[in-house]
């Protein structure tokens, strides 16, 4: 018999036939400035989240009463609300399929399993001990249902993209043809305000004054109304993680500079029909507040608005990172977007702590007191921060902390390389 195997050694054969993470050569960096860009946009959007509860996210004018702040958080939702989590969604899915391709002729569906059960573990973090507002939880289960397309054709991937994409037109068509009396009624109760005192009482109570457990029963409440439609959610990332996919596929991602004529096209129409589209969206939506007997074609020509100006100007911010990177244009703005987004899954969670340390009672306590003029301000002060710090941490480390934490879980050891 020949000498028994050596269980060290086989356990290095297969980590050496396991394919290794990205490294930092075969990046394409273009897909790094815009997930640091969309950084950026997530965290300008988020910044509400971290000085009020979560039951006025959706109706900011509840608690902001100032002019200025008024104005600034209707520029915030027309130029930041849910555009930028669309991004990071798209960049999600392109990442799925370049991760499909890495392990051709394997096994996938268990490093992926693995590779989510990462991103719950880090996105339960952050949600319950952290912040209320995680996203990672939605993409773990979005991620999941992404594991079901994995073998389907490009026209398939397409398809599905579009239906789910129009997923709030359909339901809405639904209802106004099924409960049209309670619909005409919607504007009525659309248009009343939660009970602010007791609401923002309790949230202030619980994060300035409360003790631990008193924190986590208020954050455990503000996610469970912030994830009231989560299935909803879902569904509609998994449109942009299968879209994705697709531009994965196309091949476009990889002949960038061969398309910079389209990308100029995509960037300069992408901005102009979005902030118009946007604009248009918001005047719809306040001429059916008043007239709800026009509420169907209004409530359908109101969600069409939202839906193609926020595709448009993600798309248009987009095309204009991709033509940055592209250039040689802005070289600091460029370095500190590209180390962002090398490091996306730390300095997403590194936001929330710093805008919690900010509000909470344990750090400045701030809570409830920041309008969304001075919150703007703060979010880009703290991304300007964030740039050069990740930039210096990636010229001593090759990765982020929790994108180590994500690939020791991913693949049972350390990448060597970011």
């Amino acid at each position: 018999m020949g000498r028994p195997l050596d269980p060290h050694a086989c356990a290095c054969m297969i980590d050496w036939m396991l394919p290794s993470p990205v490294r930092v050569e075969e990046r394409i960096e273009a897909l790094d400035a815009l997930r640091g860009f969309a950084l950026f946009g997530i965290l300008v959007a988020n910044w509400r989240g971290f000085a009020w509860p979560a039951e006025f996210y959706g109706a900011p004018s509840a608690v902001l009463h100032a002019a200025a702040d008024l104005r600034m958080q209707i520029a915030v939702d027309l130029l930041f609300g849910n555009k930028f989590i669309t991004l990071l969604s798209l960049l999600f899915g392109v990442g799925f399929a370049i991760q499909m391709d890495r392990w051709s002729g394997r096994p996938f569906a268990g490093f992926f399993a693995r590779r989510l059960l990462g991103l719950t573990v880090i996105g339960a973090f952050h949600a319950f001990l952290i912040w209320w507002g995680d996203i990672l939880l939605t993409y773990a289960a979005a991620g999941a249902l992404l594991l079901l397309f994995r073998n389907c054709r490009q026209r398939t991937l397409l398809a599905w993209a579009g239906t789910l994409f129009l997923l709030p037109l359909w339901l809405s068509l639904y209802r106004i043809a099924t409960f049209a009396p309670a619909a005409a009624a919607a504007p009525a109760r659309a248009g009343a305000r939660p009970a602010v005192e007791p609401i923002l009482s309790r949230a202030t109570e619980a994060y300035l004054h409360g003790s631990w457990p008193d924190r986590l029963r208020q954050m455990l409440h503000d996610w469970m109304v912030n994830n009231a439609d989560a299935y909803f959610v879902v569904l509609l990332v998994l449109a942009w993680f299968l879209a994705g996919v697709f531009l994965w596929r196309s091949g476009f991602l990889l002949r960038l500079r061969e398309h910079s004529g389209l990308l100029k096209r995509m960037c300069v129409l992408g901005l102009v029909c979005g902030v118009c589209g946007g604009l248009l969206a918001l005047y719809v939506r306040q001429t059916w507040q008043p007239r709800p007997s026009r509420l169907p074609g209004l409530l359908v020509a109101n969600l069409l608005l939202r839906l193609g100006s926020g595709a448009a100007l993600s798309l248009g911010y987009a095309g204009g990172i991709a033509l940055l990177s592209l250039s040689s244009a802005a070289p600091r703005l460029q370095r500190g977007l590209k180390a962002i987004g090398r490091t996306a899954l730390s300095n997403y969670v590194l936001q929330s702590i710093i805008g919690t340390t900010i509000h909470y009672g344990y750090g400045l306590g701030l809570y409830g007191k920041v309008g969304a003029a001075q919150g703007f301000v703060l979010s880009v002060a703290v991304f300007a921060i964030q740039m050069p710090v990740s930039a210096w941490y990636l010229a001593r480390l090759p990765m982020g902390p929790l994108e180590w934490l994500w690939r020791r879980i991913s693949y049972g050891r350390a990448a060597a390389s970011g």
